[in-house]
């Protein structure tokens, strides 16, 4: 004897489950809006003395995610000698993208989980 076993909503459950997993795999405005966080935290670390360094901090976003990078078309101060310092110039790392994303860690997780939660609630079945 074979019995059959209906499922309602099926159908919705595996559009929702579909349109879940695009929103997972594309992370890209989330990942925007983490670097955002970010660059005003490093800006605000970063080494004062002309400002360039400061000024050159910023986020770039592609598809895939996003990145933030400092110093991107300036000479000098280079931006990772004032990160990990120079023993040659005798200059001690001030490691102020690390502290910036020290800081801000639990801001840019919150960030993820608000838009992985998000997704997660338009899942829907019956």
């Amino acid at each position: 004897m074979t019995e059959h076993v209906r499922v309602r909503g099926l159908d919705n459950l595996q559009r929702t489950m579909g349109n879940l997993a695009d929103d997972l795999d594309d992370l890209a405005d989330t990942s925007a809006a983490a670097a955002d966080i970010l660059v005003g935290s490093a800006q605000g670390y970063a080494p004062r003395r002309t400002g360039r360094l400061r000024g050159s901090i910023e986020a770039k976003s592609t598809r895939t995610g996003a990145t933030v990078t400092a110093g991107v078309g300036i000479v000098s101060p280079y931006p990772a000698v004032h990160e990990y310092g120079s023993r040659r110039r005798h200059i001690t790392g001030s490691h102020y993208m690390r502290k910036a994303a020290e800081s801000k860690e639990r801001a840019v997780v919150n960030e993820y989980e608000q838009s992985v939660d998000k997704s997660v609630r338009q899942v829907k079945g019956a």
